[in-house]
């Protein structure tokens, strides 16, 4: 954390504005390495915890990737859904074969959490400059199940999630 903290100083153009000034910067960092658990924590939730630092710039190119590729921890990954970015709001793509009905519909809540809420949340761990860039950012990254528990208090392992059809019909289904 501290390299990183040297390195925004060093190349960002204005790292301190976002959080009311140099010392606010400092003591955020400061907060984020005293929070880290003391039995340590995976690689993902380190990337987590880091983007969460990072992203109050608010500017959408400063950004933490996580250290994992895609698959590389079976557990973490599970949801075999595809999200797609229109005007107003995400879509799906893919997802399985049972559900295959469903593809085009808009998302719209996951477990009972609406989707501007969650995106809401999700601006707190990615940079983003607008609604678009934590669509883009959201639907990348929540096949990840330690993504997903990071921006919703008591997740299941199987989600609700409920979809508007063309038809304004709303459904719910289990994935």
């Amino acid at each position: 954390l501290k390299s990183l903290v040297k390195y925004l100083e060093e190349t960002h153009p204005d790292p301190y504005s976002a959080f009311g000034g140099k010392v606010f910067f400092h003591k955020a960092a400061f907060d984020i390495q005293n929070n880290f658990p003391k039995a340590g924590c995976t690689k993902t939730e380190f990337a987590l915890k880091i983007s969460s630092f990072v992203s109050k710039l608010g500017d959408g190119h400063t950004t933490i990737q996580s250290f994992k590729s895609l698959g590389a921890n079976t557990e973490d990954y599970i949801l075999p859904l595809e999200l797609q970015t229109a005007t107003d709001g995400l879509f799906i793509s893919g997802l399985p074969v049972q559900n295959k009905d469903l593809l085009g519909s808009r998302l719209m809540s996951v477990d009972d959490i609406q989707i501007d809420t969650i995106l809401d949340r999700a601006g707190t761990i990615n940079p983003s400059e607008n609604k678009y860039g934590k669509y883009r950012v959201f639907r990348k990254r929540m096949i990840s199940y330690t993504y997903l528990k990071s921006l919703m208090l008591g997740l299941n392992r199987k989600l609700t999630l409920q979809v508007k059809m063309a038809d304004e019909s709303l459904h719910k289904f289990k994935i």
